[in-house]
């Protein structure tokens, strides 16, 4: 991990490029087709999370009150052998930079970074390595232009075509889980608010999610914050979103990608 000052520096140069990529932007005329979510380079047109149907309660898999939330080390219990680890100083691993009418994805200065700039709009990419079914993935979130509340990014996991979960943090401080399957969200729990997560931009975060069968428990800044059970898609990519819901700017870069296998459980 990088100390804290490198840290302040890193999202000082981070607002400098976010600035940079959205004058060098471009919007064409939006049409009201969406655009399916079958490719990493897909940016999907999704409805209001007012207008979502929720997803069932789930006795086995609530939130955790904030009463009974503790720090955690920097890794889980469950976190096993490092098999990943991501600084974006180059592109290696050949995620998909591209633009669209909702904004870029871009890497520069050590950094991913998603630059919206159009309602409702949605970009993901995915890591073309494959990744255990079940693992631990944390990355840096350091929002740079946060214009809305429910604006939110976050982990993609288990994406198999248009089919995947989201771990989505909001501009708010809130967090829930998505369902994905097809071209637009297809069911979301109830969002959360989440103390340790720092609201609004400019804010660097330190968000995780721990995956293990159909259990889904997320983090901010070494504090669990939800668990989800989801049994639906057993394995898949890995990837990083962003979305904006009834505003148009969000600009959001990711730094220090790192996937970790699961310990086996002792006998």
């Amino acid at each position: 991990m990088r100390r804290a000052g490198g840290r302040r520096g890193k999202l000082a140069r981070s607002t400098v490029v976010a600035t940079l990529l959205l004058s060098a932007c471009q919007i064409a005329p939006a049409t009201a087709t969406l655009a399916p979510l079958s490719t990493p380079t897909a940016t999907v047109m999704i409805p209001l999370s007012t207008l979502l149907p929720p997803l069932p309660a789930q006795p086995t898999a609530t939130a955790t009150p904030e009463a009974a939330v503790s720090p955690t080390p920097a890794l889980p219990p469950q976190a096993g052998d490092l098999i990943l680890h991501e600084d974006f100083t180059s592109n290696s691993r050949g995620w998909p930079l591209h633009a669209t009418h909702g904004g870029t994805v871009a890497m520069a200065a050590g950094q991913l970074t998603f630059a919206l700039k159009a309602q409702l709009a949605s970009l993901a990419v995915l890591l073309a390595e494959s990744v255990p079914a079940d693992g631990y993935v944390a990355v840096t979130a350091r929002s740079l232009l946060c214009d809305a509340p429910k604006n939110e990014f976050g982990v993609v996991l288990r994406a198999e075509g248009d089919r995947q979960y989201r771990i989505a943090f909001a501009c708010d401080g809130s967090v829930r889980f998505e369902r994905y399957l097809g071209p637009g969200l297809e069911g979301a729990s109830a969002w959360k608010a989440t103390p340790s997560l720092l609201p609004g931009a400019p804010a660097e975060n330190r968000i995780a999610v721990v995956f293990a069968d159909s259990q889904f428990t997320a983090y901010a800044n070494g504090v669990a914050v939800l668990s989800y059970t989801e049994p639906l898609i057993e394995a898949g990519q890995l990837g990083l979103f962003a979305r904006t819901e009834r505003s148009t700017l969000l600009t959001v870069a990711f730094d220090d990608l790192e996937v970790w296998s699961l310990a086996a459980a002792s006998p």
